[in-house]
């Protein structure tokens, strides 16, 4: 009989994966083949050196996954003794990999004993940007920016399969992780049939897959649970279910309000709310992360535009020098200050993003250029840039669809972004990948130069139609009415 974990029991085991041991020989010594619950018990009991618990030896100062010591505290308590993790405390202890001293991998492995099945837990990026006392933590985010964003790969997605398949078992495979924890356990369940599991927080990878990965992503029992106002789980392409989750605007430990604002950034582990059965509370996203997620596929394009024709490899040329990854940390604090001076603003409540929050916004944006090495100027001129395009993409009109006739009279039938077309909708003079209409249904059009080809979104009936007398259709139907003459 195979385990089911709730969604809550699953973002245990992503925070336990943040959890350092002294390095895998503790592990094997010491924890491997036992419980969570007597893993638990040994790392609360009290360090008769310190006179505190010994998980506070193993935290130290750092704050793993935005944790603080408490935290894991509290954690661990619950895993021992809670009823709402009673089906993580018999779980077992199977194997551990850190692998942050090359390319930033770290994964657990956690044996159901009675089934036989496997939970695979990978860690998300270190703490920040910066190298810690032992060197640690740069590999993460060297490939966080060259390998998911430029390369369209990731350095750790072959140790996701080679720990899958050193700790697997005889029965099913389960995968988890927040953040860059979660995108790798995504590729698990590309890469590998019958994975399931969920993410949270994690951003796409669908630039970084094959056909073939995609579909099978997209058809695998996982998914991707978000934070409202996250937005890293918002960016680049996503083949996987995702779901927008209420969160908190505070952190929270043993159900109180503790000292830490999360605010408009919902990228933390503790940010999610759940419900009394354990699983999140499903919202519409929120307006940050639509227009973050429009930024980032944004660049991504131009990106792919760039360095495909040969004008630039700057991006990859700025990571050699350390003073781009020290200005990541000036950027990443100055953005997270942009959101708090934000809440006022929105007193806590959705509002219409017009045109007045967006001109605010971009304003806000403008200090972080003079805040970064020259090293980086361009390149985060460039991200800035976007942003702003992104913003002007959504103070603009709502997209109206062209008139599609569903020929075959089962309902239209659209594609996916995976299996879409590039095709010039926007009559910019760019083609650009978009969601399509399948084979059996069609779009209205009309070959209006008369050259024999669909050339783009003006030979649709749509909201690119010109109308007679020199203006824009406001949709298909005010297009259409034209070509009737007697206007019945």
């Amino acid at each position: 009989m195979s385990i089911h974990l709730t969604e809550e029991q699953y973002l245990a085991l992503s925070k336990l994966s943040y959890l350092d041991f002294t390095n895998e020989i503790d592990f094997t010594k010491n924890f491997k083949d036992h419980t969570l619950k007597y893993t638990a018990d040994r790392l609360l009991e009290i360090d008769q050196n310190t006179k505190q618990p010994r998980i506070y030896n193993l935290v130290g100062t750092r704050t793993p996954g935005g944790l603080s010591k408490e935290e894991f505290k509290t954690l661990l308590e619950e895993i021992s003794s809670a009823p709402k993790y009673s089906a993580l405390s018999t779980l077992k202890m199977e194997g551990f990999s850190n692998q942050n001293d090359t390319n930033g991998f770290v994964g657990y492995a956690f044996r159901d004993s009675s089934s036989g099945d496997t939970v695979f837990a990978f860690r998300g990026s270190e703490a920040d940007p910066n190298i810690d006392e032992n060197g640690n933590r740069l590999a993460d985010w060297i490939d966080n920016i060259v390998g998911y964003a430029i390369n369209n790969e990731s350095m750790q997605f072959d140790k996701v399969e080679e720990f899958i398949h050193a700790h697997g078992g005889t029965g099913d495979i389960y995968v988890t992780g927040h953040s860059k924890g979660g995108a790798n356990a995504m590729y698990a369940c590309a890469a590998i049939d019958g994975v399931q599991g969920a993410a949270f927080d994690a951003p796409g990878i669908g630039e970084c897959l094959t056909l073939e990965q995609a579909t099978r992503l997209s058809k695998s029992n996982l998914t991707n649970f978000v934070a409202k106002y996250d937005i890293v789980g918002a960016a680049l392409f996503h083949p996987e279910r995702v779901q927008y989750c209420k969160q908190w605007l505070q952190f929270r430990a043993s159900g109180k309000t503790i000292d830490g604002f999360i605010g408009f950034n919902g990228h933390y582990p503790q940010a999610l709310k759940f419900d009394s059965n354990g699983n999140t509370i499903p919202v519409t996203q929120s307006v940050w992360g639509i227009c973050a997620g429009n930024a980032s596929r944004s660049l991504w394009y131009k990106k792919e535009v760039e360095l495909g024709s040969g004008m630039s490899n700057s991006l990859q040329q700025l990571l050699t020098e350390i003073g781009c990854i020290e200005a990541v940390g000036d950027l990443n604090n100055q953005v997270n200050h942009m959101f708090d001076s934000l809440i006022e603003l929105y007193k806590y409540q959705e509002k219409e993003f017009e045109k007045e929050y967006l001109d605010l916004i971009s304003q806000l944006i403008v200090p972080l250029r003079s805040s970064l090495k020259a090293t980086s100027e361009s390149f985060y001129g460039e991200i800035t840039d976007i942003f702003d395009d992104s913003m002007d993409v959504h103070a603009a009109p709502r997209r109206i669809d062209p008139i599609v006739l569903d020929l075959d009279g089962d309902g239209i039938e659209t594609t996916n972004l995976i299996e879409g077309t590039y095709f010039d909708l926007d009559k910019n003079n760019f083609s650009e990948k978009i969601g399509w209409i399948k084979a059996d249904d069609g779009i209205l059009v009309m070959d209006r130069n008369g050259d024999g080809i669909i050339n783009d979104g003006g030979e649709f009936f749509g909201d690119q139609t010109v109308l007679k007398d020199g203006t824009i259709a406001l949709n298909g139907y005010e297009a259409l009415s034209e070509l009737d003459e007697n206007q019945d």
